[in-house]
Formats: structure tokens, sequence, C-alpha cells
């Protein structure tokens, strides 16, 4: 990989890293006190958030960052639209299976018990959130350098 490259992709790893802090405040903030939802910061950090309950909170800051750098600084679009698909598959298992610590009816009931307490942090998550992901697969509609897959130089 030349250094050009890198320094597209640490700067994308870093644009990555800034929405993921965004989402992470706005998750954290539908949580709540304690009687909030998770469900949320579990999107955000799909598929992290399906491996780990821990990865619940962080998914977020393990996704966003590499997906950031991928989509800087690989000449093609195979590799970050295989990642931002890995993503969504995360999210469609989430919404209708749930993860494998809670099921998706637990998920969506605990949802909607305390939507109104928390609507709009989650409101604007979400907001943020499909802006991130407009952006995101927009950019792969850019003129890449090439059509070599990879990081290579």
């Amino acid at each position: 990989m030349t250094s050009h490259r890198f320094a597209n992709g640490a700067l994308g790893a870093l644009c990555g890293g800034v929405y993921a802090v965004g989402l992470f405040t706005l998750g954290a903030l539908s949580i709540g006190i304690e009687y909030g939802t998770y469900l949320p910061l579990k999107v955000f950090g799909a598929p992290a958030s399906l491996v780990d309950p821990s990865l619940t909170a962080w998914g977020v800051f393990v996704v966003w960052p590499i997906v950031g750098f991928l989509l800087a600084a690989c000449r093609g679009r195979r590799i970050p639209v295989f990642a931002l698909a890995i993503h969504a598959a995360g999210v469609a298992v989430i919404l209708s299976w749930g993860t494998p610590f809670e099921s998706a009816s637990e998920l969506w009931e605990q949802f909607g018990r305390v939507r109104r307490h928390v609507e709009t942090s989650v409101r604007t998550g979400f907001a943020i959130y499909a802006t991130g992901q407009v952006i995101a697969w927009g950019l792969l509609l850019v003129p890449r350098g090439g059509e070599d897959e990879g990081l290579r130089g």
C-alpha cells in the first residue's frame, strides 16, 4: 500500500471514528438511566454486537473506523461493499431474530416500553445513522483509482 492510500485510509478511519462517537453518544442516551433500550446500539454496531454482549456498546468503535478505512483506502469497490453488506446483514439479523443474548421479541418489547422516554435520542441517532449509510454507500459511486482490488499501492 502506498503512503497516499494509507493516509487516505487513516483519514477515512478518523471519519468513521467521529461517526462512531456520534452514534455511541446517542445510543448511550437511548439506554437512559438503566431503563432505556439497547436496540439502537445493537444496530449501530452490527455485526460486532452479535459477537459478544460487551460489544453492544463498543461495537461502533470497531465497525465504523474499519469501514471508513476501507472506503478511503481500497482501490476497488468489492472490499468496501462486502464490509457494508456484512453490516447490513447483521442489522437484518438483529431486527429479525435478535442476538444470541436476546431474542428479537425481547428487543422490540423493550424498545416499545421505553420509546416515549428516549424518543429524541432514538430518532436523532437513527437519523445520523441513516445519513452515514447514505454517505458510505454513496462514496462507492465515486470513481476509484483503478479496478485493482485490495489495498496494494
